[in-house]
């Protein structure tokens, strides 16, 4: 804010995430004087910036109720060149993949009841069934699935190498993106999704409210999205895709609509706004 408003250099304030509407800012425990300050110089980051941009839609609905102006979306996306162009082997089992953190707040207990549910209701169903975590998993989640009598049925890999979570995304049959369970998960669009979405493999989302990660799994045909407690939609989407799965067809993601989370587009669009604030 500085540097432009001394040099008149044009600004262009990328957001990656919310300032005082982020999910943690209640917890700083700031007295009013501090509250106070954040609030002001938001507002003069607003006022200085030639442009705008941030992550989310819903992001930027909340950034112009507080005032900001000129805000375009530029979403994270992926690295076409960190995949190869011919497809990956698949796994033979019904494998559900989830990479990263699995943390207290993104427990999915009504999945893993679902699938012990499925387990007893569907022949078969248990002996096909894999649920590999990749990456930390929260000592909460590990006796939420042994209480779902699931323990057999996971794979933990621990933490790996960046090429080998490529290898293992690629290879899944089902991606699980599970999104925190905080206040501000309507705009949250972790950047696993478009690696998960570079995979071109089908997605499973358990959200805590409808959220834009559902409105881009619609557009991009790349898979269901269902709140964390709705165990009758969470079935229907699990069934939907065993049956995909033991047909040997299950639904991937629209190429062309996937295109437009590429780098090289994304990198355009930023340079098209630059371009448009030196003039």
């Amino acid at each position: 804010t500085l540097v432009s408003k001394a040099t008149g250099i044009p600004w262009l304030a990328d957001f990656q995430d919310p300032w005082t509407q982020i999910d943690y800012y209640q917890l700083l425990k700031l007295t009013a004087w501090g509250h106070a300050r954040h609030r002001r110089m938001e507002q003069e980051a607003f006022e200085q910036a030639s442009r705008i941009t941030i992550v989310s839609p819903t992001w930027k609905q909340e950034l112009a109720e507080l005032g900001a102006e000129n805000i375009s979306v530029i979403p994270w996306g992926f690295d076409p060149d960190d995949y190869p162009e011919e497809p990956a082997e698949v796994d033979q089992a019904f494998t559900f993949t989830h990479l990263g953190i699995m943390g207290y707040d993104r427990k999915p207990d009504t999945f893993f009841q679902v699938l012990s549910e499925l387990c007893a209701e569907v022949e078969g169903f248990r002996q096909n069934l894999k649920l590999r975590l990749v990456g930390q998993v929260d000592e909460s989640v590990r006796q939420a699935y042994e209480q779902h009598g699931l323990t057999a049925n996971v794979e933990l890999t621990g933490s790996v190498p960046r090429a080998k979570a490529l290898e293992l995304t690629m290879s899944s049959p089902v991606l699980l993106l599970l999104l925190n369970q905080q206040s501000n998960a309507q705009g949250r669009i972790p950047g696993k999704l478009f690696e998960y979405l570079a995979a071109r493999r089908p997605i499973l989302c358990l959200q805590p409210v409808e959220s834009d990660v559902a409105g881009i799994l619609k557009e991009t045909g790349a898979g269901a999205a269902c709140l964390y407690e709705d165990a009758a939609a969470i079935k229907a989407a699990v069934r939907q895709l065993y049956a995909q799965y033991e047909s040997g067809r299950l639904q991937t993601p629209v190429d062309a609509e996937i295109g437009r989370y590429s780098i090289r587009r994304l990198t355009g669009e930023i340079a098209g706004l630059l371009g448009e604030i030196s003039k």
